[in-house]
């Protein structure tokens, strides 16, 4: 039969047509299974003709069974399954099969399992069903994947890896990426016969549904499944998890959990959601979102969905998940996806399919927001024609009972409300008891906001400090800011940088800490040594504003490495200026450009308006500069203070772009190469080139020719919310050969918003202390510290970065009072950014989504995080418990020392008597 192999290899590699190898290879095949004097053999020439077939277009899919049933049958079955179904053997096949079609490699696994389990009575090597369930996560036929992973499910179920087959069909389903509007009955079909396998699985395996749970909610927090469940078992199964990582899971996903029991579900997500705890805020808000959203897509679609039941299990998952969630302390998470998704929740409500499993949902949002009257509102609006539901169905009287209860409690209970819910109490016909009411109030935990309304509350209100390595300040202050510049943040972040950039590479890393971690301060060890540059000395304070400078030259340096052109970097930062100067002996005019990453901006002790001597410089350019300048000054309406109050920042705008003079006998001469000597002269700038980040350094510190030492000034500062700045434009790259002040140059005026400042306090310009603040988003008040009252309205505070300290000031003027405390404190470095730069103004699910999907590219930075979630969790929970252990002994011993002490006084008490009895006597 050796012989038979050889035969059957050389017509496969011969010339002739397909249909005629087709033929003989047949013939061969037949003869070999009818005769078969050597079991070895045949299988030999089995197997190649099995690799033909996957190589091939020619359908021998039947005559293979055919043959293989002849063969089964006739040589011993259990040589047969072992040589078949053998995991080195598969795994060989699917390697030398990498670009076969899948959906033949399907067929042929369908035809050996199908004919073992028909002729077979032993079980299928565990090795052996991982390989095969790897593969299934490959395949894109769905139809495929139910009829492999039903001939599997007897076998994984008696081998107990049930719930790992669970977990390939889930992520198998979540991988059907087509859009909702345009499934089929057909792919629901499929879909169901999968989720009811899932549901069989379930329940000859209860463990399985805990693979179901996990698996489906680390879909939804996009994060790798094995984040959730570390103890698959295979290799072969392994890897295929690891590398299988959908961007959208699909929203077919929300039949998986129809089968299974609700107490089922409900159990599995408690004990799911406890390991949870060092996961993010972000990813548990995502996932909160995402298995709403999914619920959403099938009640909102269209009718060719709707015939298929999601309720009750769905349901389930989303309230129990909600509430794991409040009982572990994320209660204000939970807060904002209820209102965000308000709408959607009402949507669901009214839908008649939904409306039963989702009234103990929205019975929790008005237990969680009753204050709230917008919320109230909507939900109670939808409650008559809810009613109508519920009372005209026999089985929904119970829900048509709770829809009453709901009523009357939040009437009776807010008299704010009655006059809105008149007509909905007057709808509701069932009169609940007192004790039904006050149940109803109470089943879901109530926060007492005290009238809080969380509107403005969202996932960003969390900032992480760091910690001072030892006069480290100056380079936190710094990188606060640089990671609240949302434009700059996701760069770093969604960009991939390798060992030749490793500066920019660390950054990325502590950007990943600081929007995930759940420590309270993060330490920027590495980041610091290597960001120092070689004349800093360690241990000892610098100048922020020489680090910002150096900081953004060395992240430039190495984004050239492999971005040849203009960077991320210098569109960010650079912005780019023309000098003219003019010789006031020859009168020469000489321009220059001049790249910029700040502006330095000299403080005056009073405030200079010039207006005079614009014929000093007979150019346009001179005129132009100082008519927009004097326009960008009118246009700023904060811009207007007394000579008491000090400088404004657009007087100090408008200073350095007007016209300064350069004069010998100040020791401050230009040297004319026409003149060929050192004269006076006049010099002006004019923007040609301004940054979607612009840095604005205030020049805090002088060089003290009496002392000769660096001193401090302390001159207050008034810094608008907007400022204008002239800048222009041409439509040619401008070089040292081309500057010109034509009217080809179109000046155009660029808007700023306030974004940021550097503080630095202290007596001198050698020390001292720097910390940042940053301008609060809309959306990103902490009610903690500062509760939002109507008082404040919508105007934002400040975030305050002071190393490893945290905080927020509601007070919109706090910048402009900085040092009005006698506390040496003065603005040093403002940050103004252009409205396109920023994305951070209100909450947008879209824009989180895209984040995160950005974010989670880096799988490996967010496992270090969340194992360090894990380690630091545990940590606290240590401390705690031994601070409890402590305290308690230190009551203990504290009251036997009580004891001991009352004892002995008394005794002192009774000497002393009877001492001074005898004294007496």
């Amino acid at each position: 039969m050796a012989e038979c192999a050889k035969l059957l290899q050389s017509i496969i590699n011969s010339q002739h047509e397909a249909m005629m190898k087709r033929s003989a290879i047949i013939t061969l095949l037949n003869y070999n299974a009818t005769n078969q004097p050597s079991v070895i053999a045949s299988m030999d020439v089995l197997q190649v003709a099995i690799e033909w077939y996957l190589h091939t277009d020619v359908l021998l899919k039947n005559e293979l069974a055919t043959i293989m049933l002849k063969l089964i049958v006739k040589s011993d079955i259990e040589f047969c399954r072992r040589q078949l179904l053998n995991a080195h053997r598969l795994q060989l096949l699917l390697t030398r099969s990498s670009n076969v079609s899948k959906t033949r490699i399907a067929h042929f696994f369908q035809s050996v399992v199908y004919f073992m389990n028909r002729f077979g009575n032993s079980d299928i090597d565990i090795q052996v069903l991982q390989v095969l369930m790897a593969c299934m996560m490959s395949w894109d036929n769905l139809q495929a994947i139910d009829k492999m992973a039903t001939l599997l499910s007897d076998h994984c179920c008696k081998q107990g890896h049930a719930g790992q087959l669970c977990l390939v069909l889930v992520l198998c389903i979540s991988r059907y990426n087509s859009p909702v509007q345009l499934m089929t009955d057909d792919d629901i079909n499929i879909v169901h016969g999968m989720c009811k396998l899932i549901g069989k699985l379930c329940q000859q395996q209860p463990t399985a549904i805990n693979y179901t749970v996990a698996s489906i909610l680390s879909l939804a927090m996009s994060i790798n499944v094995l984040m959730a469940i570390p103890d698959i078992s295979g290799d072969h199964l392994r890897n295929a998890v690891v590398n299988y990582f959908p961007t959208t899971p699909s929203p077919l996903l929300v039949y998986t959990l129809q089968y299974l029991s609700v107490a089922d579900i409900k159990q599995s997500v408690i004990a799911i959601a406890g390991h949870t705890a060092p996961f993010p805020d972000a990813l548990l808000s995502l996932a909160a979102e995402r298995i709403l959203d999914w619920f959403y897509c099938f009640i909102s679609k269209p009718a060719n969905t709707s015939n298929h039941i999601i309720e009750p299990g769905w349901s389930a998952c989303i309230l129990q998940f909600y509430i794991s969630m409040i009982k572990s302390g994320r209660d204000k998470l939970i807060d904002c996806v209820l209102r965000n998704k308000i709408d959607q929740i009402c949507t669901c409500l009214r839908n008649k399919q939904s409306c039963s499993s989702f009234l103990p949902l929205v019975h929790l949002i008005l237990c969680r927001h009753y204050h709230s009257l917008d919320i109230v509102a909507k939900v109670m609006n939808c409650f008559p024609s809810v009613m109508d539901i519920f009372y005209q169905d026999p089985d929904l009287y119970s829900s048509y009972q709770k829809c009453c209860q709901i009523v009357h409690a939040i009437f009776h209970s807010i008299p704010k409300y009655q006059e809105l819910l008149k007509p909905i109490y007057n709808y509701a016909k069932y009169t609940p008891k007192k004790e039904e009411l006050t149940t109803v109030m109470s089943e879901y935990e109530i926060v007492d906001t005290k009238h809080l309304d969380i509107t403005n509350w969202s996932l960003t209100k969390k900032k992480i400090g760091l910690d001072n390595l030892g006069n480290t300040c100056y380079m936190n202050s710094i990188l606060q800011v640089l990671y609240m510049l949302d434009g700059f943040r996701q760069f770093v972040i969604r960009s991939t940088f390798d060992k030749l950039q490793p500066l920019l590479k660390e950054l990325q890393r502590l950007f990943v800490y600081l929007r995930l971690s759940q420590r309270e301060s993060i330490c920027p060890r590495e980041f610091a040594r290597l960001s120092r540059p070689e004349w800093f000395r360690e241990f000892e304070q610098q100048d922020s504003s020489e680090f910002l400078k150096y900081l953004l030259s060395c992240f430039e340096k190495e984004e050239e490495i492999h971005c040849k052109g203009r960077n991320f970097i210098q569109h960010v930062f650079q912005g780019e200026l023309i000098n003219h100067i003019r010789c006031k002996k020859c009168h020469n005019v000489i321009r220059n450009k001049e790249e910029f990453l700040d502006l330095m901006l000299a403080l005056t002790t009073e405030i200079e308006t010039k207006t005079g001597n614009i014929d000093s410089i007979a150019t346009e350019a001179t005129h132009n500069n100082l008519t927009a300048t004097k326009q960008s000054l009118n246009n700023s309406s904060n811009s207007k203070i007394d000579s008491e109050a000090g400088n404004s920042l657009q007087s100090l705008l408008d200073k350095f772009l007007s016209e300064e003079h350069l004069l010998m006998d100040q020791g401050n001469s230009y040297s004319c190469q026409q003149c060929n000597e050192n004269t006076d002269a006049a010099i002006i700038r004019t923007l040609t080139r301004l940054p979607p980040c612009l840095i604005l350094s205030l020049k805090r510190f002088s060089y003290d020719n009496m002392t000769h030492k660096r001193s401090k000034i302390f001159h207050k500062v008034h810094f608008p919310n907007e400022i204008t700045l002239p800048c222009y434009v041409t439509n040619q790259p401008i070089t040292s050969t081309n500057i010109t002040t034509d009217n080809s140059q179109k000046m155009e005026f660029m808007k700023y918003n306030l974004h940021s400042a550097v503080i630095h306090s202290g007596l001198t310009a050698d020390g001292g202390h720097y910390y940042s603040l940053v301008k609060m988003p809309s959306d990103c008040h902490d009610h903690h510290i500062h509760p939002i009252s109507e008082d404040t309205g919508n105007q934002n505070g400040w975030i305050i970065f002071n190393d490893t300290h945290v905080r927020c000031d509601i007070n919109s003027n706090a910048l402009d009072n900085i040092g009005s405390d006698h506390s040496y404190a003065v603005a040093y470095i403002l940050f103004y950014v252009q409205d396109d730069f920023q994305c951070n103004r209100s909450y947008d699910s879209n824009m989180i989504y895209s984040f995160y999907e950005e974010l989670l590219a880096n799988q490996d930075l967010v496992r270090e995080v969340i194992l360090d979630n894990a380690r630091y969790a545990e940590t606290t929970m240590v401390n705690h418990l031994s601070s409890v252990a402590r305290e308690n002994q230190s009551r203990k011993t504290e009251t036997v020392t009580k004891i001991k002490n009352f004892g002995s006084d008394d005794n002192n008490d009774d000497a002393s008597s009877s001492g001074n009895s005898r004294d007496y006597d």
